[in-house]
């Protein structure tokens, strides 16, 4: 849940590194339709930065990952895990007529 920034392409390429699917979630949507997209998603983790953290419901705070919070320099290494070419990589929601999304 960031805005339009260099740091998301960082993020989605260590998302798909590690074998999750990224979700583009725009900080500037309203908070309703926010609030409906991780509803639906049950994400592991919410990628944002401590400026839009009060676009993100309350009840997903303890999932988020502020990146300001993060020591990218001296952080744990991680290996990145086997990805399977057949498992989903991004999702889109769309609203199409309804306004919801989808």
């Amino acid at each position: 849940c960031l805005e339009p920034e260099m740091t998301i392409p960082v993020a989605m390429f260590a998302i798909l590194s590690f074998g999750a699917a990224y979700v583009p979630i725009d900080a500037q949507y309203p908070r309703e339709r926010i609030r409906e997209m991780l509803d639906e998603l049950d994400a592991a983790a919410i990628i944002t930065r401590r400026a839009q953290l009060d676009r993100i419901p309350a009840a997903f705070h303890s999932r988020c990952v502020v990146l300001e919070d993060v020591d990218l320099m001296h952080g744990p290494s991680l290996e990145a895990a086997p990805v399977d070419p057949s498992a989903i990589a991004t999702v889109f929601f769309t609203s199409g007529t309804t306004g919801r999304p989808k």
